[in-house]
């Protein structure tokens, strides 16, 4: 059975999920299966199965790609652990055939994009469309059919260059398969066909496994595609599937335009029954509108028993805040001329217009702090502060609620940063691998000392690091290992001013006797060192060591399995994290591990990769490894997406600044769903839109919103 409870608040939906919970399941040794869309609700969930029941246990939480495919595995043992349509391993197979000259020519079009590209750019290309693909398998699973079999889609015949992409990307596609059915030994047809088929065989078997019966909760997920709707349909034939959904608007609102639109619809003629109803509805919520429509739709010849429980209940209307909401959720639009006074005495919405980002952090640091004096003030952990972009915010939000005056500080949490923004760990990792494949020049060397796991590392207290510059400075050290590196650059082969030449003089200077004149060897020793100060001098000279070595390692192609050796040797030799630091290091190894694994699934292991590709890869796992934030018991400072629909007393969303956010699409130019887009499609747009919606939904008392409304320079006025 297909159940779908709607509601327009997250607490009814949680407390239909924690009652389904409780309720005795077939098999006692079997967890509950709930798919959540980020770790910032299964956190909420956990805690609030352990409020109630005093323990959170036998519950599995998944997110739903992942758990669809795990479902896929069960029915089809020939099937991987891992997805081969996965973007992160297929773009290893996509560079792999991007680097077949035949193939390249007999496509013009691709040959165009990939002219003049080096082994990086290829790399990049390949990902992009190895994104694309995994669009496709997700959202136009008949178009893949139609390649595989060899056919083209009519719906770019019109269009010349869409036309000479789909043919690379057809070739591309049918290319791939190929590969991993000879690799994985499995059929090229699409999974979900043969998915559906074997459940719809093993059921008439009587043959399903134990789990495969068991009810599966989707909850409070923002959008499904229509292919993982699919699968659930099919899977609801033979089990529960409960999907809980925030339903913004209690009443019929599927056919909401906007007044743009509806101008357009009555411009050709084809205006009918279409309204705008609530403007903000109109244009915010399309991305849930497609959804709830997409649940709705009954479609094959043999649809699943859809039931449909709706919870809705009628808000207090005591703000400007609650009439907003209510506005929605009743289709009914806004007054503005009434609500005008109210605006200006509760206060509960506000927008700050500011001349910086760090104004905004200021502005909204003197507000929380009004905010806690008054009468039933909010605790820390119901305020929930998002940004569009968190990683750039980050310093930005150390240095306002930081470093607050004593009396006047905020405890506060940054949430959800990618680890190479926080992680001194994985900072000081990208810094010896990036200076042992550049000139070396003294200044670098010396920064990557003031690192203090780095300088821990090889022995060099930190504050010996300017004593140690200034001799190798006297030294006359100015760039490069020795003269074989300089060759290797193109440069004369010349050892003077190099790190050994450097080292070679500090060291005669401390061997020789004492008031030495003279040349020694051809060269001036350098009389700087004196007794123990020589550890230090020896701890930078095994620094040196080590980074030539690491240099002449990645000076050629490499094997996986080589790489993930060299990283792992680098950070346990040149990097000596803090006790505290174990979990950084860690997720450190976790990247290793997984960058590895990619290609191993995807090419053979004894593939050699340019240094420069693997860098690359490596670097993107790092900046993307961010789990998403979640909440915390102080003021929650988080991506925009994390902790979509968790509702807060407080909700302030910081950054709304013109070609920001909404952010600006831009689509690939070989993408062709932009070009034939379906409803239901994931449009950056519409969903950036409704994200807004859901937060602006989630606050429960008060809205901050803040911009930079005011140029810094001249004091002109910027769009919001």
């Amino acid at each position: 059975m297909f159940k779908i409870i709607s509601a327009q608040r997250y607490e009814v939906l949680e407390e239909h999920l924690l009652h389904h919970l409780m309720q005795p399941g077939s098999d006692p040794f079997h967890a509950d299966q709930v798919l959540i869309p980020s770790a910032a609700l299964q956190r909420r969930l956990t805690f609030a199965m352990a409020d109630r029941y005093g323990i959170c246990a036998r519950v599995d939480f998944s997110f739903v790609a992942t758990w669809l495919w795990q479902q896929v595995v069960a029915v089809l043992k020939d099937f991987p652990e891992r997805s081969p349509f996965d973007a992160n391993t297929l773009r290893w197979r996509i560079y792999k055939h991007f680097d077949n000259t035949q193939f390249i020519q007999d496509h013009p079009r691709l040959q165009s994009y990939l002219a003049q590209a080096d082994a990086t750019m290829r790399f990049d290309l390949a990902q992009q469309v190895a994104s694309l693909f995994e669009q496709y398998t997700t959202f136009r699973a008949d178009w893949l059919e139609a390649w595989a079999s060899g056919q083209v889609i009519a719906t770019h015949s019109e269009e010349v260059d869409a036309r000479a992409d789909e043919l690379w990307q057809a070739a591309l596609w049918r290319i791939l398969i190929e590969d991993i059915g000879e690799q994985m030994q499995v059929s090229a047809e699409h999974p979900s066909q043969l998915f559906l088929k074997a459940l719809g065989e093993r059921a008439r078997n009587q043959d399903l496994p134990e789990p495969l019966k068991q009810t599966v909760h989707v909850f409070c997920i923002p959008s499904l595609p229509p292919l993982y709707l699919a699968w659930l349909k099919g899977l609801a034939k033979y089990r529960d599937v409960v999907l809980y959904v925030l339903d913004p608007c209690q009443e019929y609102w599927h056919d909401l335009v906007t007044a743009r639109e509806q101008a357009r619809l009555q411009v050709i003629g084809e205006l009918d029954y279409q309204e705008v109803g609530h403007r903000l509805l109109a244009s915010w919520g399309r991305q849930t509108q497609a959804y709830v429509q997409l649940l709705m739709a009954q479609e094959g010849e043999d649809p699943v028993e859809c039931l449909e429980d709706r919870h809705y209940a009628s808000l207090a209307q005591n703000s400007l805040l609650s009439a907003l909401q209510s506005g929605i959720h009743h289709l009914q639009d806004l007054d503005e001329g009434a609500l005008f006074e109210q605006a200006h005495l509760d206060g509960s919405i506000q927008i700050h217009s500011c001349h910086s980002l760090t104004r905004e952090l200021e502005v909204l640091q003197d507000c929380l702090l009004r905010r806690f004096k008054e009468p039933h003030p909010p605790r820390p952990a119901d305020i929930l502060v998002v940004v569009p972009n968190l990683d750039q915010a980050a310093p930005l939000i150390e240095g306002v609620f930081g470093h607050a005056p004593e009396g006047c500080r905020i405890p506060y949490k940054i949430s959800g940063v990618a680890p190479i923004s926080v992680s001194p760990c994985a900072q000081g990792l990208l810094t010896i691998l990036k200076l042992a494949r550049s000139r070396l020049s003294l200044g670098e060397v010396i920064e990557a000392l003031r690192y203090p796991l780095i300088a821990d590392a090889v022995g060099i207290p930190h504050d010996e690091v300017d004593t140690l510059a200034q001799w190798l400075k006297e030294a006359d050290v100015r760039w490069g290992l020795n003269a074989h590196h300089r060759t290797e650059l193109h440069l004369p082969a010349t050892q003077r001013h190099s790190f050994e030449d450097g080292l070679d003089r500090l060291w005669m200077g401390y061997a020789l006797p004492e008031n030495f004149q003279g040349v020694w060897l051809d060269q001036l020793p350098i009389e700087r060192v004196e007794g123990t100060e020589s550890q230090y001098l020896g701890a930078f000279a095994f620094f040196i060591e080590k980074l030539h070595a690491l240099h002449a390692q990645l000076q050629k192609p490499l094997t996986p399995e080589e790489w993930s050796s060299i990283l792992e040797r680098t950070v346990q030799v040149l990097i000596k994290p803090s006790v505290d630091a174990a979990q950084e290091v860690q997720a450190l190894s976790q990247v290793i591990i997984d960058r590895s694994r990619e290609i191993q699934d995807a090419l053979q292991s004894d593939t050699l990769i340019p240094v420069d590709v693997l860098m690359r890869a490596f670097e993107e796992g790092l900046q993307g490894h961010a789990k998403g934030g979640t909440p915390t018991g102080s003021v929650t400072f988080a991506a925009m997406p994390s902790l979509r629909g968790l509702p807060h007393r407080f909700v302030c969303i910081l950054g709304l600044n013109d070609q920001e956010f909404p952010s600006p699409q831009k689509h690939i130019e070989f993408d062709l769903i932009s070009r034939a887009p379906r409803y239901g499609d994931r449009q950056r747009h519409h969903d950036e839109r409704n994200l807004f919606l859901d937060l602006v939904l989630a606050a429960r008392e008060r809205l901050h919103l803040s911009y930079v409304g005011k140029d810094r320079k001249d004091n002109a006025k910027l769009p919001p």
